[in-house]
């Protein structure tokens, strides 16, 4: 389950933010870690922070750019849970709020938190549905290639075996021969 989301400017500007739970620590402590650990060193191919508050849970943050715009979205989540949609969810939420909400030089979106609720559930119930579905079945080119090994594998022992039985009649027929 998110803790926080929220939606804020590359100038610092915060746009929108959703609580869901009670934290020990002010949500915005984490966005100021984030943005002085990560987000000015401009670290590249790093999507992923954890905050460590005086008190309470580690968080893990991420977040994506929209950098035509300027924003930052960000999911605030426990770390020692493993929320499969949280990616997702950070590109639905910045697809949609940027198309149909935001506006420059708006800086409150109070419309915003049903469509949000609406996109948080359809990606928590599609990440249910990836965890109930059986594990996907092979392709065929991999079934093959297992087939192909397995029967790579009999013909081998067998003619191992037929060596053996090759060689023990041998053995048999000279003890037979010269006695």
């Amino acid at each position: 389950m998110l803790d926080f989301f929220a939606i804020f400017s590359r100038g610092g500007a915060l746009l929108w933010t959703l609580n869901f739970t009670a934290l020990r620590h002010n949500p915005v402590d984490a966005l100021n870690a984030l943005v002085r650990s990560c987000l000015m060193e401009e670290r590249s191919g790093v999507n992923t922070f954890t905050y460590m508050p005086k008190t309470g849970s580690h968080q893990a943050l991420k977040w994506t750019f929209h950098n035509g715009l300027g924003l930052v979205f960000v999911a605030v989540y426990q770390k020692a849970l493993s929320l499969m949609y949280v990616d997702e969810l950070l590109q639905l939420v910045k697809q949609d709020f940027t198309a149909h909400y935001y506006k420059p030089n708006e800086f409150s979106y109070p419309t915003f938190e049903e469509q949000f609720v609406r996109l948080l559930k359809q990606c928590e119930a599609r990440a249910e549905d990836v965890k109930k579905a059986p594990p996907p079945a092979p392709n065929s080119r991999n079934l093959d290639a297992v087939k192909n090994k397995a029967s790579q594998r009999t013909a081998n022992a067998s003619h191992s075996q037929l060596g053996n039985a090759k060689g023990s009649s041998k053995g048999d027929s000279k003890g037979n021969g010269e006695g």
